[in-house]
């Protein structure tokens, strides 16, 4: 095989390697979700709802009295964007989570105000949101640059 065809070989199974896209995957259909530090000790974990289509994502967690400081809901898009949020007819304050393509946390909104039209954007692009109680992130120490992995939904025995 010529040394080109071998190097182009190499450089494509480099690239899948090391891209994250592998570890990232499960989030797409992710039932847990949890935070890393930079030196890959866990800070908190997450049992979530998947909001991973447009109804479940204009709903959120609307109406809801309550949120338990270990749940969550994580929003899956279709790419990333500079993702808006808006607190309308959400009656508990919540922190937001806005996370990479990656798996990197980019930015937190702290303690979003319950029943207002305000937009929450975060300033680069993002792949998901975790909506969680107000407080939790400060409480756990999230902080721009945390890793999250997420643990997929078991799948359905046929």
């Amino acid at each position: 095989m010529p040394i080109y065809q071998e190097i182009a070989k190499f450089s494509l199974v480099f690239a899948v390697l090391t891209t994250g896209a592998h570890a990232v995957e499960p989030c797409h259909t992710a039932s847990k979700v949890r935070f890393f530090d930079i030196q890959n000790k866990e800070k908190a974990a997450y049992a979530v709802e998947l909001a991973a289509d447009e109804t479940t994502q204009e709903k959120g967690l609307m109406f809801r009295t309550k949120l338990d400081a270990d749940k969550g809901m994580w929003f899956v898009f279709d790419h990333s964007y500079r993702v808006a949020m808006w607190m309308k007819n959400t009656l508990i304050p919540l922190d937001m989570v806005f996370v990479d393509e990656a798996g990197v946390v980019r930015y937190i909104e702290h303690e979003a105000k319950p029943e207002t039209l305000t937009i929450r954007q975060t300033p680069s692009p993002a792949r998901y949101v975790l909506e969680i109680a107000g407080g939790q992130a400060k409480a756990h120490h999230l902080a721009p640059g945390d890793r999250v992995r997420c643990e997929a939904a078991p799948q359905a025995q046929k």
